[in-house]
């Protein structure tokens, strides 16, 4: 996917149905393609307009903020890197393990923080 990231300018999802964190838009984020969103492909994901992507909702709004990130080279450096920084944060590996071994400590698992993974609830 990174090929076809790589040559994206500008990433648009204007979902009308659907149910949870989209991947095609966590996606999006880490590889820094600003984004139009429907406010449902935003759903979840705690990205704001305008500072990290644009949402919209009529088609007037659509054409604005799709023209803006085209023809407005710092507003597009400006989300791309906001983007993939927000990415970083809440959707990386790291952030993953952390949230994992809260969950586990919550049912009193505790992995082994130098182990890699677990086996039948036991660290090996």
């Amino acid at each position: 996917m990174t090929e076809v990231y790589n040559h994206c300018r500008i990433f648009i999802a204007p979902l009308l149905s659907g149910a949870g964190i989209k991947g095609k838009v966590i996606d999006a984020l880490a590889h820094g393609v600003p984004q139009v969103l429907s406010p449902l492909a935003a759903e979840g994901t705690g990205l704001r307009d305008g500072l990290e992507v644009f949402i919209a909702q009529k088609p007037e709004e659509w054409v604005t903020k799709i023209t803006q990130l085209y023809q407005n080279k710092k507003l597009w450096l400006k989300l791309s890197a906001s983007s993939q920084e927000f990415a970083q944060v809440n959707f990386s590996f790291t952030k993953g393990r952390e949230l994992m071994m809260e969950a586990l400590e919550k049912i009193e698992i505790y992995p082994d923080q130098r182990q890699s993974y677990l086996v039948y609830g036991k660290v090996r």
